[in-house]
């Protein structure tokens, strides 16, 4: 077996086991110290008529802190069964890096679960923390772009990534809105960049096979009827870390090429977290204030079941990273990929808001 095989299978195995084992007691623990939570959905403008579709129960925020000891148990396992995994100093530096600053994410998101602290001070930390990695990680460094094409990475493409690393933890912690959606769509995205990762690319590797464990054991207990949620904290650490993970070398000798794919295979969280944001901004309200602008609470208020609304977001992320995959050709199968991909969506957007059952959408926005 080669180190790839048996680094995946041991990541996949340990993560999954941490997590499948964590989270009876951290429920426990939950219900102990009151870290539950209401539905979101009956605190913001979602009609009477679909709220009784939601739980009835309070759920525990705290399957993010599986995530969390998963990654460290899985990166730190990785390093003693494979001690001479990472021989570069740069890919030390990264692993280092993510396993820190991962941790510290992770640790703000559960002090939102505890204290629900202000989204500023989120923001702020977050673009600190992310801001720091890519000033040591990734500045001067070498992007291909779809047709061969190549960046030099400096100040305004600094800028450019940033934005997006901000954007796409934002997007995947917005995302959770229905059981099992966030978890289901990032598993989808670990699974298809695991698909164009080199078989040297030892920390994509850890990280895209121990996100991709996570979730799948995760969903065990979060699909729906949920009995645990993702919290803060799992949905800020899974984006920051992927984020990072999709802009990073995946080995020394080559550039960054994932970028430009992830923007496709993550297309749905991060469109609407842009649609939802725009718009909010033109209804002069504050980007961060919550309504049911998301495209899962449009699906649900077309009379759609949860189940069936959670599943469809995933067959869309599903399309969207075959589409991404199948454009690892060139820059006009990209373009191809990345236009079919924005005609997907736009339809399906006019199709939901069209087909919106009129008693649900009776007062409603």
């Amino acid at each position: 077996m080669n180190i790839y095989l048996g680094l995946s299978l041991l990541v996949f195995l340990t993560a999954s086991l941490v997590v499948y084992l964590l989270i009876p007691p951290l429920r426990r623990v939950a219900f102990k110290k009151g870290i539950t939570v209401t539905p979101r959905d009956r605190q913001i403008d979602i009609p009477p008529a679909i709220r009784k579709a939601s739980h009835s129960y309070q759920i525990p925020l705290t399957g993010g802190v599986a995530f969390l000891a998963a990654f460290a148990v899985s990166m730190l396992v990785s390093l003693l069964v494979f001690p001479g995994l990472f021989t570069d100093k740069a890919m030390q530096i990264r692993f280092a890096g993510l396993f820190v600053a991962s941790l510290l994410i992770g640790l703000m998101g559960l002090a939102d679960d505890l204290y629900d602290i202000s989204y500023k001070l989120r923001l702020l930390v977050a673009a600190a923390a992310i801001g720091a990695l890519l000033a040591i990680t990734v500045y001067g460094e070498l992007f291909l772009l779809p047709g061969g094409h190549v960046v030099r990475i400096g100040i305004p493409e600094l800028l450019i990534l940033l934005i997006y690393c901000m954007g796409l933890s934002n997007a995947i912690n917005l995302a959770d809105g229905l059981d099992g959606s966030a978890a289901g769509m990032v598993a989808i995205g670990a699974l298809w960049m695991g698909f164009i990762t080199t078989t040297d690319a030892f920390l994509a590797t850890i990280v895209l096979m121990c996100i991709l464990a996570s979730c799948v054991a995760f969903l065990a207990y979060n699909f729906h009827p949920a009995s645990i949620f993702l919290g803060s904290t799992g949905t800020l650490f899974l984006g920051f870390v992927i984020a990072l993970i999709t802009i990073w070398p995946p080995t020394q000798q080559l550039p960054n090429y994932f970028f430009p794919y992830a923007l496709i295979i993550f297309t749905v969280p991060l469109a609407d977290m842009t649609v939802v944001f725009s718009i909010r901004l033109l209804h002069r309200k504050n980007p961060f204030t919550a309504d049911s602008w998301h495209i899962h609470d449009r699906l649900l208020l077309t009379g759609a079941g949860r189940k069936k609304a959670t599943v469809t977001l995933w067959l869309l992320s599903f399309v969207c990273g075959l589409l991404a995959y199948l454009s690892f050709r060139g820059v006009l199968p990209y373009l191809v990929a990345a236009g079919l991909t924005a005609l997907m969506l736009i339809t399906f957007y006019a199709i939901i808001i069209r087909r919106a059952n009129p008693r649900y959408t009776k007062r409603h926005p």
